[in-house]
């Protein structure tokens, strides 16, 4: 899992470690924040981000969550302000082996 902000020039590596913080993320080599400072527009053209900028920062976002196949391509995405955790949960489990998924919570 991997979210990158928006505003990199902003949300410095020690900002993206208290905002993970302060709403529980655990972090580890599978779970991270990332700040891109070079390339970005190519991010933001590939997943068609919903950001827009205004002189000195972001002005407007979506909360986007971007679930990708093994080869990297968007296999569903989430574009609102909020999404529900279990549906992201399944979206992501639908894209494991058989051998693997969770099984289903009732």
């Amino acid at each position: 899992m991997a979210a990158i902000t928006y505003d990199p020039d902003f949300e410095l590596p020690h900002r993206l470690r208290l905002y993970g913080q302060d709403r529980g993320m655990r972090f580890s080599e599978e779970a991270r924040f990332l700040r891109v400072t070079s390339g970005f527009q190519k991010i933001r053209e590939r997943f068609d981000l919903g950001v827009d900028y205004g002189a000195s920062t972001v002005n407007r976002h979506r909360s986007e969550v971007f679930v990708l196949s093994d080869n990297g391509d968007v296999a569903t995405s989430f574009t609102r302000v909020q999404w529900e955790v279990e549906v992201v949960v399944r979206a992501v489990a639908s894209l494991l082996p058989r051998s693997i998924r969770p099984e289903p919570v009732c």
